[in-house]
C-alpha cells in the first residue's frame, strides 16, 4: 500500500508555546483526500490532534486549511506524497487546525448583518437574482480572508472579502433596507477598487458579485 508523509503544524493556546511541525505517516489509497489523512490520525495514530469537519464535500467550510502553503478544504483536495497542512491563515488559532470564529458574531452584531424585523414576511416569496442566488453560496470558511494581502484580523475596524461577501448578500436582498455600501465604504472596500489578489475555495466571483456591487452601490459605476 502506498503512504504519504503528511506533516501538521501544532500549537494549543491554551498552553502557548510555538507551533511545531509534527509528521505522520499514513495509507495513501486512491483519490484519497487530505481529510482523509486527517481522520486517520486521529482514528489510528493520536486522537489529540484538533481539526473541525462537517459535510465533507465542501459545503460547511468549516475544515478549511492551509495545505502546501494555500488556503483549501481538505475534504476536497487530494492527498499528496508529500503534504503540510497548517490552519487558515490570519486567523487566530485555538489548537492544531482548529481556529476562533467568534469574532464573525461580533461582526454580525456590529454592523447588523442581518435583516431587520419588519424587512419581510414568513411565507412572502422571494424574487431572487441569478447573483443574490451566487453570493447566497458562502459556506464561511473564511478561505477567501487567507487570500486577502491586507487584510489583518486584529483590526475588526477594516474588513476583508468575506466581510464584504456577507454585506453583499444583503445588498443584493431585495427585502433589505440598510445602505450596506455605505458599511462597505466604512470598512475600507475602497482599498479593493484596484486589487485582484483575493478568490473564493468554491468558485464564488467575490470582486464582480460583491466588491464591485457595493461599489457601484455607493455610486461609482464600477465594473471589475
Amino acid at each position: 500500500m502506498e503512504t504519504a508523509n503528511v506533516h501538521i503544524l501544532r500549537s494549543d493556546r491554551a498552553t502557548g508555546g510555538e507551533p511545531v511541525l509534527r509528521s505522520f505517516v499514513v495509507p495513501r489509497q486512491p483519490r484519497a483526500s487530505v481529510m482523509d489523512a486527517l481522520q486517520h490520525i486521529y482514528d489510528q495514530l493520536d486522537s489529540t490532534l484538533a481539526f473541525r469537519c462537517g459535510c465533507r464535500y465542501r459545503r460547511c467550510g468549516i475544515c478549511a486549511a492551509t495545505i502546501d502553503g494555500r488556503p483549501r478544504l481538505p475534504c476536497t483536495t487530494a492527498l499528496n506524497p508529500e503534504t503540510t497542512i497548517g490552519p487558515i491563515a490570519g486567523m487566530p488559532v485555538l489548537r492544531d487546525l482548529v481556529v476562533d470564529r467568534t469574532w464573525l458574531m461580533r461582526f454580525v452584531s456590529r454592523w447588523g448583518v442581518h435583516l431587520a424585523p419588519g424587512d419581510h414576511r414568513v411565507g412572502e416569496p422571494l424574487l431572487q437574482s441569478a447573483e443574490h442566488r451566487r453570493v447566497g453560496n458562502c459556506t464561511e470558511c473564511f478561505g477567501c480572508l487567507a487570500t486577502c494581502r491586507s487584510y489583518r484580523h486584529a483590526d475588526e475596524a477594516r474588513g476583508g472579502p468575506f466581510h464584504f461577501l456577507k454585506l453583499a448578500q444583503l445588498h443584493l436582498d431585495p427585502r433589505d433596507h440598510v445602505d450596506r455600501s455605505a458599511q462597505a465604504r466604512a470598512l475600507g472596500i475602497e482599498r479593493c477598487r484596484d486589487c485582484a489578489g483575493c478568490y473564493c475555495l468554491i468558485g464564488i466571483p467575490i470582486r464582480r458579485l460583491a466588491i464591485a456591487a457595493l461599489l457601484d452601490g455607493a455610486g461609482g459605476g464600477v465594473r471589475l
